[in-house]
């Protein structure tokens, strides 16, 4: 399914959108280049405005060999610590601890790593994610420790666990949306992202803690410190059972739980913050009270692992539910930015992060052809402006604006005024030039440098400012510099 339909589906109705058209693109073929657009996403090199950020999206991939270097790093591990114990050798340290930490850790990464390919804003980094999954990861495991205190120690696990990690997970995430909210716009999905973030940070050392106090035990029970034991002994077969199966049943687990209340929360947001309505949201509460219910039926003793297999089911089919109105809130926005060009060409198949992006024609694009150079075109027409260049890649070279016309400033192949990657402080899509019914205005379009008319009025992102003779427009300083007259 191309992103065309696929937008339309989320936009017309968001049931008819199954895994299988979000995963359809996972297996086709990407070169070293791909790889770079995908993870400049979220950076100066790769932003995205409400405007164009339909077409600059992609569907997940960079999760795929991920999952797949993951696994046979696992396989080479497992080798290794078998053949040395066969033969005898002694086994390092260091191996004994990658054994027993690493393959619960893949599985929570490499689902986070998934749910930030579906980010189609692209305001979130990869830096930032995995920011937030280890910062948010042992942050939330210190809450749920301090929830432990309060909890009853009776309470069986199945009561226990969602009261003390679901609140713990819940509070961490929300702080991080505060911090990151201030720098960036906080869309239902951008909540998905911070959740699937914490729960995997949480799910990994979580794990990691689980080891430690199992290697504890072992030196307890042999009454020795606990490296000595652990390398002169072999990890116990039990904590090896134990961290593969947590990385087999990580496919469901605290990544699912935490992503969806958090993708609620978020998607209730009010002016980017979170508010007593979006606590009490319907939304979010069921959202929260399901996934303490999947969580504590999971700790549920007497339920075999067959059954908790199927268990899962229920878990992804939680997270697609989500997961659809999350998608469905950015495309209407997205589509209602482009005046709804990005549902008939929202698919940018060959984009590179730099200096090849595929062109899409909007509708209105029709009717406002792009200005031409001056000196293709001279004619006087009332309200028609000159834009020329007084500083920068283009100086001396001027545009000659009428009413029904437009001029897109950018780096993108899709501007008019057409810069160079190398130009400094412009954006792909930067700025446009336009006549409205307030006159000729200027609208940045959500770049990272910002637009500034006559040297100190900053443009917000995606807002107009009017423009009149005399004034200056510059791209993000005072290297490239647009002149009306």
């Amino acid at each position: 399914m191309g992103n065309t339909v696929f937008y339309n589906n989320l936009n017309e109705n968001a049931s008819r959108i199954g895994w299988r058209d979000i995963f359809s693109e996972y297996r086709k073929k990407h070169d070293k280049k791909d790889l770079e657009y995908a993870l400049a996403a979220g950076t100066a090199l790769n932003t995205a405005s409400e405007e164009n950020m339909l077409q600059k999206w992609k569907k997940p991939w960079v999760f795929y060999p991920m999952l797949k270097a993951g696994l046979a790093f696992i396989l080479f591990l497992y080798l290794s610590y078998f053949v040395m114990k066969m033969m005898g050798i002694g086994i390092p340290f260091a191996i004994e601890g990658m054994v027993i930490i690493f393959p619960p850790l893949v599985m929570p990464v490499v689902i986070m790593v998934f749910f930030w390919e579906l980010n189609i804003p692209k305001n979130v980094s990869v830096f930032s994610l995995f920011g937030i999954w280890l910062a948010g990861g042992v942050a939330s495991l210190v809450v749920t420790m301090l929830f432990a205190k309060i909890v009853p120690d009776e309470w069986p696990p199945c009561f226990s666990a969602p009261a003390m990690e679901e609140p713990g997970k819940l509070i961490v995430a929300m702080l991080v949306m505060f911090v990151v909210g201030r720098k960036m716009k906080i869309y239902g999905i951008t909540g998905f992202v911070i959740g699937a973030a914490v729960g995997a940070g949480f799910a990994a050392f979580e794990s990691a803690q689980y080891a430690f106090n199992a290697a504890q035990s072992i030196s307890e029970a042999t009454d020795g410190h606990m490296i000595a034991i652990v390398a002169e002994y072999s990890m116990s077969r039990d904590v090896l059972h134990s961290q593969l199966l947590r990385m087999l049943t990580a496919t469901g687990g605290h990544v699912f739980y935490c992503a969806p209340y958090i993708a609620e929360l978020a998607r209730h947001t009010k002016n980017n913050r979170i508010t007593v309505g979006s606590f009490l949201n319907v939304d979010f509460i069921g959202a929260f009270l399901i996934s303490c219910l999947l969580h504590g039926l999971w700790d549920v003793g007497f339920i075999t692992l067959p059954f908790k297999a199927v268990f899962k089911l229920f878990v992804w089919a939680q997270g697609l539910r989500i997961l659809r109105k999350c998608l469905n809130q950015v495309v209407q926005i997205g589509a209602v930015a482009s005046g709804g060009g990005a549902l008939m060409h929202g698919a940018a198949v060959d984009d590179d992060y730099a200096d090849h992006v595929v062109h899409v024609e909007r509708p209105e694009e029709k009717q406002k052809p792009l200005a031409v150079p001056e000196k293709l075109s001279n004619a006087e027409i009332p309200d028609s402006i000159k834009v020329s260049c007084s500083a920068g890649e283009f100086m001396g070279v001027s545009w000659h604006l009428c009413p029904g016309q437009e001029l897109l400033v950018g780096r993108d192949s899709s501007c008019g005024v057409h810069f160079s990657a190398s130009a400094k402080g412009v954006s792909g899509r930067h700025c446009i030039i336009r006549h409205t019914q307030f006159g000729w205005t200027v609208k940045d379009l959500g770049s990272t440098y910002g637009t500034f008319v006559s040297g100190n009025q900053k443009v917000l992102p995606n807002t107009e400012v009017k423009i009149g003779k005399g004034d200056t427009i510059s791209l993000g300083g005072n290297e490239n510099v647009l002149l009306i007259d």
